[in-house]
């Protein structure tokens, strides 16, 4: 976009002093920085349309980290893309996304729906960086895994961080992924707090129908979803 094209645009800027707050409870102050280059684009698209994602020189968010933890927050229904003028982590772009959602809709995203979303990311990632040195196995495992908890958790099924334990169990299982003990109980505190926001599982399916679709329909079966 050029500076005359932004002028059509809304524009909303997150700083280096939003990334912190947002983000210094799940990463060292130093891999944060002290500038925020990434950057977002959210177009509206019609009801249905789901959360489409993409990014352009993003080296530690990737797609998928990107569509779960803004399904967290409670985004639906846009084409959002993430891009930087050099490779970077991006996690400055998922706050942008999430304040520009709310500036395009008019519904205030709470604060404690974001802090999850971002807790949601970061820890995805951590896990995926440890797996992948560990066994060369990309994000992709870990990111369907983390969808396939939350589905469940949202349908209300999971209460307990043992019930939680047991499904997390199932999805290393169906995903060829082996987490560690702590890897398993960073999971759980997660889903813990997804617990608390009340997510809606139809709205995850729609949103993300691609991803939740290889589930198969006895996941849509098991969690009483037409």
């Amino acid at each position: 976009l050029t500076e005359a094209d932004i002028v059509n645009y809304r524009v909303i800027t997150v700083t280096n002093e939003d990334e912190h707050k947002y983000l210094d409870a799940y990463m060292e102050a130093s891999v944060i920085g002290t500038k925020s280059l990434s950057s977002v684009l959210i177009i509206p698209k019609e009801s249905g349309h789901g959360i489409k994602v993409t990014t352009h020189n993003i080296n530690y968010c990737t797609t998928g980290m990107y569509r779960n933890a803004l399904l967290t927050a409670g985004v639906s229904d846009a084409e959002i893309i993430v891009a930087a003028p050099t490779s970077i982590s991006g996690t400055a772009a998922l706050i942008g996304a999430v304040k520009g959602y709310e500036a395009l809709s008019g519904t205030e995203v709470a604060e404690h729906a974001l802090d999850t979303a971002m807790d949601e990311m970061i820890t995805t990632g951590e896990i995926a960086e440890e797996i992948a040195a560990q066994t060369g196995a990309d994000s992709g495992e870990v990111e369907e895994l983390i969808a396939f908890v939350k589905a469940k958790v949202a349908a209300g099924e999971l209460e307990s961080e043992e019930e939680i334990l047991g499904v997390i169990r199932e999805g290393e299982e169906m995903f060829s992924v082996s987490l560690t003990e702590e890897q398993k109980q960073q999971i759980v505190d997660i889903m813990m707090k997804i617990n608390e926001l009340g997510l809606d599982p139809q709205m995850l399916i729609e949103q993300a129908e691609d991803l939740y679709s290889q589930f198969g329909t006895e996941f849509f079966e098991d969690l009483e979803i037409d």
